[in-house]
């Protein structure tokens, strides 16, 4: 029954995200699709972020706030929000590959960040991963596909209540750090 309820949710939040997308006229910004059991949200780089900046811009909150929302409506059945961030090639030489992978890697935490502080999505669930320039889905030989390139992936996948029960003692549980 746990499980059933599981993919339930999983299946009701990928129907609210294509709904969110298809109300908000997003679909230019924002892809949405399903593998193997886990839910992939593109957002193109102008949803949250501005040129080279890691700052969200102020534009952004209204999508990241919905999105909060409707990941915190199943945050029990959630296994893990992977937050990845991407860049086309800033430059050349190591100066540009560092800042390529820094820029992709602040991006992606700031996003986590959000959520972190904006849903009910537990931490132990989400992280942050920064590729730069080294996951493109476009060549960066032109400035259109340098732009699809800049993203930030969202890879969400609900809990496995057979597998956490097969591991001998139960779910794994991590302690919870409060201040």
């Amino acid at each position: 029954e746990m499980q059933e309820q599981v993919e339930q949710d999983m299946a009701s939040l990928l129907q609210q995200i294509q709904e969110f997308v298809q109300q908000q006229n997003l679909q230019d910004a924002i892809t949405v699709s399903q593998d193997g059991g886990k839910i992939f949200v593109t957002f193109s780089q102008s949803v949250f972020f501005g040129g080279d900046s890691s700052v969200i811009l102020k534009e952004a909150y209204p999508v990241l706030d919905s999105m909060c929302e409707m990941l915190s409506s199943v945050a029990e059945s959630l296994d893990e929000v992977r937050i990845q961030g991407h860049t086309a090639r800033a430059g050349t030489g190591p100066n540009g590959v560092i800042k390529d992978r820094t820029l992709a890697s602040e991006r992606a935490t700031n996003v986590v960040m959000y959520i972190q502080q904006h849903s009910d999505v537990p931490p132990s669930c989400l992280v942050s991963e920064g590729f730069g320039e080294w996951r493109p889905v476009e060549r960066n030989d032109t400035s259109e596909n340098r732009a699809k390139n800049r993203r930030v992936e969202m890879i969400i996948s609900g809990r496995d209540i057979e597998a956490e029960l097969a591991e001998q003692g139960g779910i794994q549980q991590y302690i919870v750090m409060t201040s």
